[in-house]
């Protein structure tokens, strides 16, 4: 008998014991894909990953709104800035010239791209949110699987913590959606701002160069 065949059986064996081990073990879903590790943590470990991520996006949140804000800033301060030396221009004989037409320009073009920050700011506010709320379903879902009996352990994963009669977290999930307010309503209240000066400098132009502003 050769090393082969005394092998073989072994492997035989083994291959048939594997899977039984894993399923039995917890390791292994329906399905053959591998099963969350989660016995092996403590509800205290695997709550600060989760926060942690949590924590991961809302940096995130507060990167983007802090960017939009300092763009804001800098493109309102421009848009005075150019309305202030356009009103210059137009004071003075000529008012075609190269430089009153690249004010009009820069001045119609402001609120576009003031608009398009805003949009944009909001969709990562938004994307952050979303990711936000994928965890705090994931945890709960782990929650109920592994650690239903020690829930009240640690807070809420989002909103902070929540009373005891409100087991559904209720009062946490209101409490995080009123913190996500500023940053979801900023973007939006600049984008009408913007909206609102375009149309205001669009009414300008129309007045001025069909001639009901001219003596």
């Amino acid at each position: 008998m050769g090393l082969d065949d005394v092998q073989k059986p072994v492997d035989e064996e083994r291959h048939d014991r594997e899977p039984g081990t894993a399923e039995s073990s917890g390791l292994v879903h329906k399905g053959g894909l591998p099963a969350p590790t989660s016995s092996k943590l403590s509800i205290f470990q695997h709550f600060t990953i989760f926060r942690n991520y949590v924590d991961h996006e809302d940096d995130l949140i507060n990167n983007r709104l802090l960017w939009n804000i300092n763009i804001q800033g800098f493109l309102f301060a421009t848009y005075g800035f150019s309305l202030q030396k356009l009103a210059e221009v137009q004071m003075k004989q000529g008012t075609e010239i190269a430089t009153a037409k690249a004010l009009y320009w820069l001045v119609g073009t402001l609120p576009i791209f003031g608009i398009i920050m805003s949009v944009t700011s909001y969709k990562g506010v938004q994307a952050a949110q979303i990711a936000i709320t994928n965890l705090n379903q994931q945890w709960k879902e782990i929650v109920e699987i592994h650690y239903r009996a020690d829930d009240l352990m640690v807070p809420k994963l989002i909103g902070g913590g929540c009373p005891a009669a409100d087991q559904s977290g209720a009062q946490s999930q209101k409490a995080h959606d009123w913190g996500f307010r500023a940053p979801k309503w900023f973007p939006w209240i600049c984008a009408a701002a913007w909206a609102l000066l375009f149309l205001s400098y669009v009414s300008f132009l129309i007045y001025y160069f069909f001639g009901f502003g001219r003596p």
